[in-house]
Order: structure tokens, then sequence, then C-alpha cells
């Protein structure tokens, strides 16, 4: 009994609740910040992280020979330009690597050297590259006041495995256009399920000792049954296969893991974390929350708006 005290003692107590009703309501009502919400955010820095292939995404970076900026426009444009302009809430975008994450971790160091307390917006790979620094920087939380993880596969991507598992010579076919995106098999070796439980069970006290120190909300899309460019993703993660018909798989699987509901991208279980407050949003694609694509479900100033009153209602 004594024992089982000492361990409930020294235990990191984490909780974490499902807040898509209130975020819905803001976004429904389209509500903006309150005057006791804006002061919250006085003397705060807002820093977006871009996830991986930013620099195809972005029309000023050459780094990649390929460049789609001028179609869909730049990555995590929009709460670049909304939140200064509405708010007054300096804000920056980091420019991060989609072949070196070393890289990208010593762009947070230094955007971390301001005399503000700053509050991250991370998009996919970008909030795996943050925890990673944190947690081996632990001395830096008691600067940051807040985190929104949007789709993160903190669990891994099946994307990722499904290229390493080369099904009909997907990565054969993959490998060699890899470095015009600027990428590398080492990142997405990262982002597979199974590098990613293995990290997660490493360092799962360290992550719930973490989110204890810094308000954190993590976000899941879920594209199924709405237009998506990621269709075949969508349907390779619910369904194990490209393309279901009549609720059976035409051609061989192709991805024999757990199945879930996904945004094309990030499985929706994948984007949680215990200890971070949680928000699920329906009918939206990974990509439709950072550029502007053919067909949108959101309004992406009023989906950032929205999760920035949900983070604030987590601040002091």
């Amino acid at each position: 009994m004594k024992k089982a005290l000492l361990l409930l003692l020294f235990m990191p107590f984490v909780f974490s609740k499902e807040i898509t009703k209130s975020y819905n309501n803001f976004y429904k009502n389209k509500s903006s910040l309150s005057i006791a919400e804006i002061k919250k955010l006085q003397n705060t820095k807002i820093i977006l992280i871009p996830g991986i292939l930013f620099e195809t995404f972005h029309e000023d970076d050459q780094r990649t020979e390929l460049g789609f900026s001028k179609l869909v426009g730049n990555y995590l444009q929009r709460p670049l330009d909304f939140f200064p302009k509405k708010y007054k809430l300096e804000t920056q975008r980091l420019s991060t690597s989609s072949s070196s994450l070393e890289e990208t971790k010593r762009n947070i160091e230094l955007s971390l050297k301001t005399n503000k307390e700053v509050v991250f917006i991370t998009h996919s790979l970008g909030g795996l590259v943050l925890l990673d620094y944190l947690l081996d920087n632990r001395d830096k939380a008691e600067k940051i006041k807040g985190i929104i993880f949007l789709q993160s596969p903190f669990h891994g991507s099946p994307m990722a495995d499904i290229y390493r598992e080369n099904p009909f010579y997907i990565r054969s076919l993959l490998k060699n256009i890899l470095p015009f995106f600027n990428t590398t098999e080492e990142v997405i070796d990262y982002l597979s399920v199974e590098k990613r439980s293995i990290y997660m069970e490493k360092r799962d006290f360290e992550i719930k000792e973490i989110l204890k120190e810094i308000p954190s909300i993590t976000v899941g899309t879920v594209a199924n049954n709405s237009l998506s460019l990621f269709h075949a993703a969508v349907n390779i993660m619910k369904d194990g296969c490209m393309n279901p018909i009549f609720s059976k798989c035409p051609i061989l699987s192709l991805y024999k893991g757990e199945k879930d509901f996904s945004d094309g991208m990030v499985p929706l279980e994948s984007s949680k974390l215990e200890g971070a407050d949680f928000i699920k949003i329906h009918e939206v694609d990974h990509g439709e929350t950072v550029v502007d694509i053919p067909f949108m479900s959101i309004e992406q100033n009023l989906m950032y708006e929205s999760l920035l009153k949900a983070l604030t209602q987590k601040l002091r």
C-alpha cells in the first residue's frame, strides 16, 4: 500500500480533455479575442513553425527546384498576416528544413532570443521538431506561454511506413525525387509509426512533465467523406488500400497497420498527446490548414483565431 502511494506521489499528473465543442462555438460564432484574452497575450510573440515541404510552398525559398506557392500561396501565410493586422501581435514564421531537423532546431533556438514570451503554432513535422527541442532544452519552457500543435503525427504517419515498406515499388519510384523537395529518407524514417512509437515510449515521462509546464492544445483534422487532395492516403489509413469499392479493397493491401480516421497524412489518434487538450476538426485535410487549395472547407483566419482563443482559456 505504501509503495503504491509513493508511486502515485511521484507520477506526473497530466490531464487532458477534448475541447472541440468550445472551439466549434468560437468558430461558428466568429468570436474575436476578448479584451481580457488580448491582455493575456500582451508582450507575446507568435511563432509559426511549418512542417515538411516548407521550401516547396514558399516563393522566396531557393533550397528546392520545385515551387507550388504560385498555385496555393505561401505556407502558413494567412496567420502570419492576420494576427498582426487584427490584434497587433508580433508574428514570425520560421524557416524550416525538410532535410535537416537540426537546422529547424537551430532556428527555433534563434526565435527564442526575444524579450517577449512566446506562443508557438506548429504544423505537422514542425510540432515534432519543437517537442524534440523542448525535451532536450527544458530550461526554455519558462519562456513559452503556450503551444498549438496542428496535425502533428506524434505517433507516426502510415504514409512514411508505406514508403519504407515499398509496396508496388513506391519507394523505388520516389527515392530519386526526394532531393527535388529538399527532403531525405532519414526524415521520412523519423515520421514512421515504428520510429515514433519507440520515441514516444522512451520519452513518455519527459513529455508529460513538459506538458505540465506549458499549456498546450493538439489539433487533429478528419478528411473522410469530404473533398480532399489526399483521398488515396485517406483511404489507405481508413481501409488499408487505395480505392475501396463496395466496402472492399480492389487491390492488395498497402498498409497492414492499425486503421484510423485521418486528414490524409496524420491519423486522428496520432495527433493526440496525453496531457494536452484536444480539438477535432471535421472535413478538413492536411493541406487545407496551411495553404489555399482549390476547395476550402474552412476559413483559415477564423480557424487560427478560434484556436488561439481556445488556448487563451488555458493561460494564466
